[in-house]
């Protein structure tokens, strides 16, 4: 990265190597929607190519093109970038947490419980045995 000769407003750093040939000489990228929880994104390229989003890389995003489940590579150490194939596709971003829905999942379980410790306490108390 401290090298004289690499220009960084042209070169991505991946963590990891995508092992694709990229052959693009020309592409385009067109935002549809973006949310909080998700981003659409139509691509057109000569060649296969990698998608950059400056948006935080973070485990719970999901890549899907074409509906298709994608990897997302994390770029310049910060950022996601996605391979995208010669051609138009669509590339949807999708925040899908899945140690939030545990967590959901365990709060909910918990007020239940919570719910059925209070009525049944409630009932003893009420309608004590002889």
């Amino acid at each position: 990265m401290f090298l004289e000769e690499l220009d960084l407003t042209k070169t991505l750093v991946l963590e990891k190597d995508p092992e694709i040939a990229l052959d693009i000489k020309d592409g385009s990228a067109v935002v549809k929607k973006y949310s909080p929880n998700e981003v659409v994104i139509n691509t057109k390229a000569s060649g296969s190519s990698l998608l950059f989003l400056s948006d935080s890389y973070y485990p719970g995003w999901k890549a899907y093109v074409d509906g298709k489940q994608s990897e997302i590579f994390r770029s310049d150490f910060t950022f996601r970038s996605v391979v995208v194939p010669k051609g138009g596709h669509i590339v949807k971003f999708i925040y899908d947490p899945t140690p939030f829905k545990i967590g959901l999942v365990l709060s909910i379980l918990g007020v239940i419980l919570l719910l059925v410790g209070v009525i049944t306490k409630g009932r003893f108390i009420l309608f004590p045995k002889i």
